[in-house]
């Protein structure tokens, strides 16, 4: 495998001059995952971090993560989709030195540096693909997707939504205003892909949706805005013995409506109890609520809009899961 390097620039300027090719330009949802599998991983940790252990590949969308054990310590290899930017990767390393700076107590990941002393690398994968790369690492507990979420869980959650928020306040990067599908403002923009749901009432659901908040999110630009983790769910919290301890994965960051922030991770705990009855549902809204808003208030506007949000996110991710899962059968499940 042809490994290259390639400097970090976060701290010493936000441009990061852009790869003379237009791989970039592709729609990054459209673009199979890197063609690295774990072996390949073991030699990128080998060759460029002098660290060997055993390697596991974990669930990611469109790129390629790993966990790796070492020597009693737990890293997390990641290899970037070829379609992403690299100001994106910037970004990204930029914004949790920032929360590293302004909140030190929030946990998140920190980055290692390879063995030239950069926190980002390129390498080229079998297919001839190349992917920028990263190890960073592992913060114990295990992310909350398929569990039980209790109201006091929901609340920590919560708040772990709004410090994140809060530490992003004062950060800014060129890339931020990126165009991204997981932007649930741009939520109409997917009606194409109702076309590519399966499941006739799922799709007529979805249709009727997208007509019903419209209106809301014609004004979502006169909400409060700024860079957002934006994908605070429950697959990117983790927890151990009740308690959270830490936020995951700031690969889907742009400057959003933090109210569309706030609606993501609402989204993903109500999905766990959306087949218990309202008053369950409810109760678990407001514990998250009150969790959030201890940090940062809601503003009438928001709150006004916090629904139909809900449902921007709903429709969002049955439209891309959809369309990524017929384009790419490794996504189907």
């Amino acid at each position: 495998m042809v490994v290259l390097t390639v400097r970090d620039t976060v701290n010493r300027s936000y441009r990061w001059k852009r790869e003379e090719s237009d791989q970039h330009m592709q729609n990054l949802l459209e673009v199979s995952r890197p063609a690295v599998t774990p072996d390949a991983a073991a030699d990128i940790l080998r060759l460029l971090f002098e660290v060997r252990g055993t390697v596991t590949e974990l669930p990611s969308e469109r790129d390629r993560n790993f966990l790796i054990n070492a020597d009693q310590v737990q890293l997390v290899l990641k290899v970037s989709n070829s379609a992403e930017d690299p100001q994106v990767i910037d970004m990204e390393m930029a914004a949790m030195r920032h929360i590293e700076r302004v909140d030190p107590t929030l946990q998140i990941p920190r980055m290692i540096a390879n063995r030239d002393g950069d926190k980002v690398s390129w390498i080229t994968a079998a297919d001839g693909r190349r992917h920028l790369t990263r190890l960073i690492t592992v913060i114990p507990g295990a992310h909350l997707q398929g569990t039980v979420i209790t109201a006091e869980l929901a609340e920590q959650i919560g708040r772990a939504c709004a410090r994140t928020g809060m530490a992003l306040r004062g950060f800014f990067h060129p890339a931020a205003g990126r165009t991204h599908d997981w932007d649930i403002r741009n939520c109409a923009n997917l009606a194409g892909h109702i076309e590519v749901v399966s499941d006739p009432n799922r799709s007529a659901l979805a249709s009727s949706a997208l007509t019903r908040i419209a209106p809301t999110l014609a004004t979502i630009d006169a909400l409060p805005a700024q860079v957002q983790h934006a994908d605070i769910t429950l697959t990117n919290v983790l927890a151990m013995d009740g308690t959270l301890t830490g936020v995951i994965d700031f690969g889907d960051m742009h400057h959003t409506a933090c109210a569309c922030d706030l609606a993501v991770t609402l989204t993903s705990v109500l999905r766990g109890v959306a087949d218990q009855d309202w008053t369950s549902v409810i109760a678990l809204a407001a514990a998250f609520l009150r969790g959030y808003q201890r940090v940062r208030p809601l503003e009438m506007k928001e709150a006004d809009a916090l629904g139909d949000l809900v449902v921007a996110r709903l429709v969002t991710t049955v439209l891309i899961s959809s369309g990524r899962g017929t384009a790419f059968a490794e996504n189907a499940e």
